[in-house]
């Protein structure tokens, strides 16, 4: 299947370290498969990686919302979430 190309291929450029070709691959996956949790948990850590974080939180959520029993999802939001209040605590000190 199709999704199933755009997943390895975005799998295979996150371990070449080709993020932002990973992050197209799993964007055209979550495209293909909407409902597919381990497409979304994928695509928010590699978002995650490369600094995008609200977006990572928006698929890790996405994630953990079609899977509730996702461990590894729910451990990434947490992580995200967290990461995303430290940047935005950071913004809001004065310089």
């Amino acid at each position: 299947m199709l999704v199933d190309a755009h997943y390895n291929s975005g799998s295979a450029c996150f371990e070449l370290g080709r993020i932002d070709e990973a992050i197209e691959q799993f964007a055209n996956a979550a495209r293909l498969k909407p409902d597919d949790a381990e497409i979304r948990n994928s695509y928010g850590g590699t978002l995650f990686c490369a600094g995008k974080v609200a977006d990572a939180v928006v698929q890790f959520e996405t994630a953990v919302r079609l899977k509730p029993d996702n461990s590894e999802a729910q451990d990434n939001l947490e992580v995200a979430r967290a990461e995303f209040r430290r940047r935005e605590a950071e913004r809001a000190i004065p310089r």
